[in-house]
């Protein structure tokens, strides 16, 4: 049975190897490379996505610039306002245009974004407008920086910062365009503009552009300066995006860099994309994969296990135990199964050939265990002759000196061996207490022969008597020690038989002792007709019996033999 479930638990085995290869590769596919995919399409939608919002961002920006930049028409779009910026003054003054009330009506019109504005004329005069009523321009302001600026086509832009030139105006950043303006009619040089606009304008801008929240944006000018950034970064994130940089890492997190240029002035937004943004996205794609796999592997294993189970294995094992049956010898027993397939085809061709076992041991086996039976009665008959031809010899020579008492009892203990000895039991089996009263008998007989050269002892556990044994088991070996030690001995040997329970293994012990000349077993041919006698009828009697013989030359012969201790078997 042993074998049959290793076999089985070998098949199973490979059978669950089949299955892990088979649901390796789809959950494979749900676990790895769907997932790369959905990260894969979702990186390049992101990527879309945000570089059509760079398109916008841009295309805003350059509409706010231009927009502002059409507030320098109003230098020029009025002659008294020009009047202000040409008109040669020993004195030049700095002129608030809220206070002289000129083209005010078209300040009101700027955009809110715009907090002021400051012309440098090059008669020395400073107009400026500022929406903040408190705020007033530091007359001792060095404007140079700004009147030596080459340019005179070209706008200058000047990323956030703190309009020291102004008073009273807070900590408010701005953003500044600066830019020389010329006379729409003649070549003259009407000075230079400053427009200050609110840096929040381009908060709003990055504000209305959808965004995503994990992402970080940021406007560089044609330098490198920050003109706006949506979170604050170091150094170092900056220069990377300054070089071009396709990723940065920032506090421990890694961003993708997406950049575009604005056209004008050379601008460079950039929007840092970060990965986590993809990986709480992709989260879903593994979770669900995750689940899918573990519901997939589950039914896949249920559905195969009892496939496997009902129509492979079960069949095999009811196969394997008719088969253990018929090797007991029970060939009452066939294999059922209500599948049809090539398995169940096999088990019913064992039903065939456990069909053909029945005919054949009906015609053979039969016949075989009659002859078994015919040679272990042949093993009982083989020491009758040779006992009888040494006791009728002891009879006469009893007849012939007269010794008619001892004759008598002898012919008794004769007629009680007869009995004993041509009694048929069904299966050639007696008792120890039986067999023991034949030794005994047996004993009294050679003792008329031997007299005091035979010294017998005899020692019966009484918890073994109604044990059963083989009939005539113990005889042949009194007998060996008799006719091989004591006939051919000119003193006294002693021949002594002990019957003990070994209570531990369940075992009767058996031991005929002897202290005559003893043999060498390995030289010696152990043909004679007791001990192989003995020999064969434990075999066949029973195979957890044995026999075992110890001869030491001078010393005498020991014969041993272990039987199973069965008291119930009827004899």
């Amino acid at each position: 049975m042993k074998k049959s479930k290793e076999h089985s638990t070998a098949l199973r085995k490979i059978l669950y190897l089949l299955f892990g290869v088979s649901i390796f590769i789809p959950v494979c596919c749900i676990l790895i490379i769907i997932p790369s995919y959905f990260r894969t399409q979702m990186s390049n939608e992101n990527i879309e996505n945000i570089e059509g919002n760079l398109m916008l961002v841009s295309e805003q920006i350059l509409t706010y610039l231009s927009d502002i930049q059409q507030i320098i028409v109003l230098a020029y779009s009025d002659p008294s306002f020009a009047d202000l910026l040409t008109d040669p003054t020993d004195n030049p003054r700095v002129i608030e245009l809220s206070q002289e009330k000129i083209l005010l009506n078209s300040i009101k019109l700027l955009k809110n974004d715009i907090k002021s504005i400051i012309l440098l004329a090059p008669n020395g005069n400073v107009v400026y407008f500022h929406r903040n009523a408190n705020a007033k321009l530091n007359e001792d302001y060095d404007f140079s920086t700004f009147l030596d600026m080459d340019s005179l086509e070209e706008t200058i832009y000047i990323g956030a910062h703190n309009p020291q030139y102004f008073t009273d105006d807070g900590n408010t950043k701005v953003f500044s365009m600066v830019r020389r303006i010329g006379h729409p009619y003649i070549d003259k040089d009407l000075g230079t503009i400053i427009i200050d606009a609110d840096d929040s304008m381009f908060e709003d801008i990055f504000r209305s552009i959808d965004m995503k929240d994990d992402t970080i944006s940021l406007l560089m000018d044609n330098v490198g300066h920050v003109l706006y950034s949506s979170e604050s970064l170091d150094e170092m994130a900056l220069n990377a995006i300054r070089v071009e940089s396709s990723r940065i890492d920032i506090d421990g997190i890694r961003y993708k860099v997406i950049q575009k240029k604005v056209p004008i002035g050379e601008w460079k937004i950039a929007v840092l994309l970060s990965d986590e943004s993809i990986n709480r996205s992709i989260y879903l794609v593994y979770r669900v994969g995750i689940i899918t796999s573990l519901l997939t592997i589950l039914l896949t294993y249920a559905l195969f296990n009892y496939l496997s189970t009902h129509l492979l294995l079960k069949p095999i094992k009811d196969m394997a135990k008719v088969l253990k049956e018929v090797e007991k010898g029970n060939l009452n027993v066939s294999f059922k199964s209500s599948y049809r397939n090539e398995i169940t085809q096999l088990g019913e061709n064992v039903n065939v050939m456990i069909d053909k076992l029945k005919i054949l041991i009906e015609q053979g086996y039969k016949m075989e265990i009659t002859q078994k039976q015919a040679e272990y009665r042949a093993l009982q008959s083989r020491i009758k002759p040779h006992f009888l031809y040494n006791t009728l010899n002891c009879l006469a020579g009893l007849n012939r000196i007269g010794e008619r008492s001892k004759l008598e009892n002898a012919i008794n203990d004769m007629t009680s061996m007869m009995r004993y000895s041509l009694s048929d039991s069904e299966k050639g089996l007696s008792t120890i207490r039986d067999e023991i009263a034949f030794i005994i008998d047996y004993e009294r007989l050679e003792k008329l022969r031997f007299e005091e050269k035979l010294d017998f002892s005899l020692e019966v556990d009484k918890r073994v008597e109604d044990a059963v044994i083989p009939k005539m088991l113990i005889q042949p070996l009194v007998e060996n020690s008799i006719v091989h030690n004591v006939e051919k001995s000119d003193r006294p040997v002693k021949v002594i038989v002990t019957v003990t329970y070994l209570e531990s293994d369940n075992m009767i012990s058996i031991t005929v002792k002897d202290h005559g000349f003893g043999f060498d077993i390995n030289a010696k041919n152990l043909q004679g007709i007791g001990l192989k006698n003995v020999q064969q009828r434990i075999r066949y009697w029973n195979k957890e019996g044995s026999c075992n013989i110890e001869s030491v030359i001078k010393e005498g012969t020991t014969v041993n033999i272990l039987i199973p201790f069965i008291k119930d078997q009827k004899v």
